[in-house]
């Protein structure tokens, strides 16, 4: 069974990872290939790989398809359709997902083929809507689109695994009209739809936190208590999943087998197990049901089922063999919950612990069994955390130590019975949430001095390539004692912790142009010297472009600081992540348009004429001057008073230009025209009409034009009269919302190089063509 599910798990890994574009033609070589393969061979459990491919290219076609036309983006459509998620409501817009029954454009009487499930935004005052109520509503929609960076997250191949096909917003203006309230023929929609409403009216400090734990809505928690969880280990416990449904499921089994065994009678007709078993099943379905069937409870409630059917057929089974059949049937459920972290985290932390346990003597001691777990645990998903999240947390033993059983016997238990209870005893149902708010508390502050602690995490990118010597050194870690060179698994993890990408020579300079959507950030590499020229929009809370882009860039390319972080301006497309920025890496310089509203050590205004040389690579400003600059004190948004910094190496040159507009270019043009030529420039503006001048684009004649939007921006930058005017002078323009990621290497070998979009270099199926 381990081959088979092994094999099987692998022919889906081929397709997600190795096949940029998937296609039903494949299947004309695979099935014939299968066929020969299953009469002559002997190793038949190989069959499986081409299996898993072909059944995960079958889901790829049904889960792409019908995509959204092209031609259909920002125009207005009526749909008619249900809410199939609990909305999410945040202070300005409410969010939730739809099912679509009907299309038209409107005012067209004709129905049109759009993808079946969407996500919309609905912004300003949104009405109370409720899960499973059918709306008529007027929409634009566009096609899938995320940034494209390394290391940043995969927004398309997230809607992709939900089976989400197009995202949008609901026009206000529209003909929007409630055709009917949540119904109770759907008990999923109407149950989830009730508790939701009970827990909003009982709610308290840690409500987001208990609506996580009983309905699976994690959206209403802030950035900070995730913070707090990352960074000692124990996210994975506000996630439902295979721990707490196991939990229900087993709680369910031990009381039955309890319940069953008072009476003789029943004992005799059944095996007290096999009642418990069928129950237990139908606890974690339900569970399952209450977070809405979302795919990591869908993969616990598989694990779950497999694990009592063993139990109910009273036969036995190897652990190995129930935990491939888990897999195995969760691969043929959704063979794309592989591209999901938990799948991974899940079943391997489930063999980690049957690896570590199998042939050993067991201990008496149950409290340094849990704690040898959690240490194996922790050690043993170290080389994935790693690569998945570019973190790992050191005290997450002790962390888990504490919270595991806490959560486990304390907070789920009596979140579900509380929450259930409130349709029943809506007082009693509130004071048991009421304990577990309490209980909550006691966790935080527990988690609170953990998390104080000197070196409580560690952030770090690993290269793929160090995972394999990684994964052999921990499997040598975890064998018996007396295994021979066990010693040798030091140097197998040596490079989780040392290795780092490729260092280029000290007088090569890299230029990456981040895609942060509408807005700037550029990381600029000279040798071991990094400058980051903005950091992008802050688009909530929750996310902004420094911490969740730029900081990961940097890690990715295993940098830890920043030499010299230049603000253009204080407008939040180009300063918004800034304190997302340096929250999470350090910076040693700071330049900004000026000092006033801005916080670090180490602060400059960037002036005119100042500048510095790196490895024979020379900066200046070029503006403001101190006119300009005290014309706009307290002002940090004024386009006008941008840096604008020139990069000169002996094989190319670059400008940096912010937001100027007309006047400050024409000012350049008649002061510095000598300094305005480069081979690279970031256009003014992202490429305004109010920038970008005739005069300006003459003057600095560039090869390379890079404009830096977001898809379908409300602006519509790039201009067309922009774009026109520098096609005219045979500028090569880029653009990060159709390339994403755009890069150039100078070197005094090779010259100017522009290298391959990231949209490109990254290109999967699930990602959408531009």
């Amino acid at each position: 069974m381990l081959k088979i599910a092994a094999a099987f798990l692998l022919g889906v890994v081929i397709l997600t990872v190795f096949t940029a574009l998937p296609h039903i033609y494949w299947a004309i070589g695979i099935v014939p290939a299968i066929l020969i393969f299953f009469r002559y061979s002997r190793l038949k459990w190989i069959l499986c790989l081409p299996l898993g491919f072909f059944w995960a290219l079958v889901h790829a076609h049904l889960n792409l398809y019908p995509e959204l036309d092209k031609s259909l983006e920002g125009v207005d459509l009526d749909v008619l359709g249900k809410i199939v998620s609990i909305p999410n409501v945040q202070a300005r817009s409410t969010r939730f997902e739809f099912v679509i029954h009907a299309a038209n454009r409107t005012g067209v009487n004709e129905s049109l083929v759009v993808p079946e499930k969407v996500r919309l935004s609905w912004y300003g005052n949104a009405p109370n809507l409720q899960l499973g109520e059918i709306w008529q509503l007027r929409v634009r929609l566009k096609r899938p689109w995320g940034f494209a960076n390394p290391e940043s997250f995969d927004y398309e191949k997230w809607l992709f695994e939900h089976k989400i096909r197009a995202t949008g917003y609901v026009r206000t203006k529209g003909n929007l009209i409630k055709i009917n309230e949540t119904s109770i023929s759907n008990p999923s929609y109407y149950l989830r739809a009730a508790l939701n409403n009970k827990l909003d009216a009982n709610a308290d400090m840690h409500s987001n936190v208990i609506k996580a734990l009983v309905l699976g809505e994690r959206g209403q928690m802030d950035s900070q208590q995730w913070q707090l969880l990352t960074q000692t280990g124990t996210n994975h416990l506000l996630a439902i999943s295979g721990l707490h449904i196991g939990i229900v499921s087993g709680f369910v089994y031990l009381f039955l087998v309890w319940l069953c065994k008072l009476s003789e009678k029943l004992c005799l007709r059944i095996p007290a197990q096999r009642v418990a078993a069928i129950a237990a099943i139908f606890a974690a379905i339900f569970y399952a049901m209450l977070a809405g069937f979302s795919i990591p409870t869908q993969r616990a409630m598989v694990m779950a089922t497999v694990v009592f059917l063993s139990i109910y057929t009273m036969q036995s089974f190897r652990p190995w063999n129930i935990l491939s059949l888990a897999l195995l049937c969760v691969l043929i459920l959704d063979p794309f919950s592989v591209l999901a972290p938990g799948f991974w985290l899940s079943f391997l932390a489930v063999a980690i612990i049957l690896f570590s346990v199998s042939n050993r003597a067991a201990s008496k001691a149950w409290g340094f069994q849990i704690a040898k777990i959690q240490f194996v645990l922790a050690l043993g998903l170290l080389p994935i955390t790693l690569l998945f999240f570019q973190q790992a947390s050191l005290i997450s033993p002790l962390a888990n130590f504490f919270a595991v059983p806490w959560v486990s016997c304390l907070v789920v238990p009596l979140s579900l019975v509380g929450a259930l209870l409130l349709f029943v005893n809506e007082a009693l149902g509130a004071w048991l949430l009421d304990v577990v708010s309490y209980s909550l508390e006691a966790l935080w502050w527990v988690l609170e001095v953990l998390h104080h602690l000197p070196f409580s995490s560690f952030k770090h990118a690993v290269p793929g390539w160090a995972l394999i010597p990684s994964v052999f050194g921990i499997l040598l870690l975890l064998t018996p004692k007396g295994w021979p060179s066990k010693a040798l698994s030091a140097a197998l993890l040596s490079p989780l912790v040392f290795a780092k990408p490729f260092a280029a020579p000290d007088t090569d300079l890299k230029l990456s142009v981040l895609d942060v959507g509408q807005g700037t950030a550029l990381v600029l590499q000279v040798g071991e010297h990094v400058l980051v020229y903005d950091t992008g929009p802050k688009y909530s809370d929750s996310f902004n472009a420094g911490e969740a882009i730029v900081a990961n860039y940097l890690r990715e390319q295993g940098l830890n600081k920043i030499d010299k972080l230049i603000i253009s301006h204080g407008d939040k497309d180009h300063a918004g992540g800034l304190e997302g920025l340096l929250a999470t890496i350090k910076v040693k310089h700071m330049i900004a348009n000026q000092t006033a509203g801005y916080r670090h050590k180490n602060l400059q205004a960037c002036r005119e004429g100042m500048g510095w040389v790196w490895n024979d690579v020379e900066f200046k400003f070029l503006h403001p001057n101190k006119k300009i600059a005290d014309e706009n004190i307290g002002t940090l948004s004024k386009n006008n008073s941008s840096c604008v910094l020139r990069i000169n190496h002996p094989s190319g040159s670059i400008l940096f230009t912010g937001d100027i507009e007309r006047s400050v270019e024409r000012n350049l043009v008649k002061q510095k025209p000598e300094m305005l030529n480069v081979d690279i420039l970031i256009a003014p503006h992202h490429g305004s009409n109010s920038s970008s001048t005739a005069s300006f684009i003459q003057a600095t004649s560039p090869d390379y034009v890079v404009f830096t939007t977001g898809y379908r921006n409300p602006y519509g930058f790039p201009d067309e009269k922009v774009v026109s005017r520098y096609e005219k002078i045979g500028s090569h323009l880029v653009n990060t919302a159709m390339q994403g990621m755009i890069s150039f290497e100078i070197s005094d070998n090779n010259g100017l190089q522009l290298l391959p979009g990231y949209r490109e270099v990254r290109q999967r199926f699930w990602h959408t063509e531009p």
